[in-house]
C-alpha cells in the first residue's frame, strides 16, 4: 500500500459525488480488471456481520495488487460491530482497502473507532461546495468535455440545481450535449436548454411516480410527450436524488426549517419531498435512480427509443 492510500479509510459528509469518486479512483488502482467481483465486498453498517467483514479483509486478494472491503453507511454501525472493527483497524492487513463510508458529516466523532482512524490521519471529510467552490467546479467539469461555461451560466445553472455536484454534472452532460458544437456555454443555453427542472409537469410526474400511482403518472407522460425524453429523465433524476437526500438528512433530526435550508428548497416543495420519501425505502430510492440512469443510456446508446425508455421507466417504477 503506498503512502497516497492508507489501509483504512474513513469517509465522510454530504457531497456523495466526491465520496464516490475517491472509492472509484482505489478501485481503479487497485483492482485487476477481471477480477472486481472477487476482491471487492460491500457491506451495509447497520446490518452486517463484523466477524465476517473481518475474515474478508484479512484474505488474501486474487489476481490483484489488492483487496477492498467497503463498509456502507458506517455512521449506522452498533457499538459492538464497531468494537470489532477496531481491533482490525488497529492491526490492518497490508493487502486490503477497508473503507468506511457514511453520506453525513454527522458521525460519532466520539466513537473509538472514529478517533482512532481520525488519529491516523485516515478519515476524510467530503462537504457540500459553497455556490462559488459549485461554480468553480461546474466550469472545470465543462472544460473536460472541451466547454468553457461562463461565469454568469454557472450560476444560473446552479440557481436550478443547487450545489449538489451529481446534480449539476447530470444537466451539465445534457447542457454539452445541447450546444453541439459552440465552445462556449452561456447563460441564455441554460434557460433554453430546457433543463428547468422544476418544470410543474416533471414535478407533478415524479410525485406521481413517487406515490406509485401508474395511471396519473402515465396521464402525465403523455402531457410531456413533446418534451426531450433526456430532459424529463433529467427532471427526474434531480427529484428522485432529492428525495434520497431528504431521506437522509432526516435521519438526522433537522427541523423542516432547517432541512428546508440544507436543501435549498421551499416549504411547499419540501413537504412534497417528504411525502414521496415516505413511499420508498432508501434501497429503492437508489434502485430507482439505477433505472433513470439506465434509460439515459438506453436512450444515447440507441437502445431504445426516448418515449419507450420513458414508459419502461415509469411502468417499473410504479410497479416496484
Amino acid at each position: 500500500m503506498d503512502k497516497k492510500t492508507p489501509p483504512v479509510c474513513y469517509f465522510y459528509g454530504d457531497e456523495d459525488l466526491l465520496i464516490e469518486e475517491a472509492i472509484t479512483a482505489i478501485k481503479r488502482k487497485y483492482l485487476s480488471p477481471g477480477f472486481e467481483s472477487m476482491n471487492l465486498q460491500v457491506y451495509e453498517g447497520n446490518s452486517f456481520n463484523p466477524v465476517d467483514a473481518v475474515g474478508v479483509a484479512n484474505t488474501m486478494p486474487a489476481f490483484s495488487e489488492m483487496r477492498i472491503v467497503i463498509i456502507a453507511g458506517a455512521e449506522s454501525m452498533k457499538a459492538a460491530e464497531q468494537k470489532a472493527m477496531l481491533a482490525y483497524v488497529k492491526e490492518p492487513s497490508p493487502s486490503t482497502a477497508l473503507i468506511f463510508f457514511a453520506r453525513t458529516y454527522k458521525v460519532n466523532k466520539t466513537a473509538a473507532l472514529f478517533k482512532y482512524i481520525n488519529s491516523k490521519r485516515w478519515a476524510k471529510l467530503f462537504r457540500e461546495l459553497s455556490e462559488d467552490e459549485a461554480a468553480r467546479w461546474a466550469e472545470n467539469y465543462a472544460g473536460e468535455s472541451g466547454k468553457r461555461l461562463s461565469g454568469t451560466a454557472a450560476k444560473r445553472l446552479i440557481g436550478i440545481t443547487g450545489t449538489r455536484l451529481r446534480d449539476l454534472r447530470g444537466e451539465l452532460d445534457k447542457l454539452v450535449s445541447y450546444v453541439g458544437a459552440a465552445d462556449i456555454i452561456e447563460e441564455r443555453d441554460v434557460e433554453q436548454s430546457a433543463l428547468q427542472i422544476k418544470d410543474d409537469n416533471s414535478f407533478d410526474l415524479a410525485d406521481a411516480m413517487a406515490a406509485r400511482k401508474l395511471g396519473a403518472a402515465l396521464a402525465l407522460l403523455k402531457v410531456l410527450s413533446g418534451e426531450e425524453p433526456l430532459m424529463v429523465i433529467g427532471a427526474l433524476g434531480w427529484h428522485f436524488r432529492q428525495l434520497l437526500r431528504v431521506k437522509s438528512l432526516s435521519r438526522e433530526g433537522l427541523d423542516p426549517y432547517k432541512l428546508s435550508g440544507r436543501l435549498r428548497v421551499s416549504g411547499a416543495n419540501l413537504r412534497r419531498y417528504l411525502a414521496g420519501c415516505r413511499n420508498y425505502s432508501e434501497a429503492e430510492l437508489l434502485m430507482v435512480i439505477k433505472r433513470l440512469g439506465a434509460a439515459d443510456t438506453a436512450i444515447k446508446t440507441g437502445q431504445l427509443p426516448g418515449d419507450m425508455a420513458l414508459l419502461r421507466l415509469v411502468m417499473d417504477t410504479c410497479r416496484a
